[in-house]
């Protein structure tokens, strides 16, 4: 039971990056795969370049995924 818990856990991770570096893609912002470049993903979430909805938006989705 617990690693198919943990195999659901990190397919939600794996799903929610993948959005994630979509949508800012969508944005203009592109990084390369890998959860590193998440790490990278969030810091700019603090950046003007977003717009405010977006930001606000994709914060949430940082916040749920962590």
């Amino acid at each position: 039971m617990v690693l198919k818990i943990r195999e659901l856990l990190v397919r939600q991770r794996s799903q929610s990056a993948n959005a994630m570096r979509a949508h800012m893609a969508e944005l203009g912002i592109v990084v390369a795969t890998g959860m590193s470049s998440i790490v990278k993903l969030v810091a700019i979430l603090g950046d003007a370049r977003l717009p405010n909805s977006a930001r606000a938006t994709l914060l949430e989705m940082a916040g749920s995924k962590s």
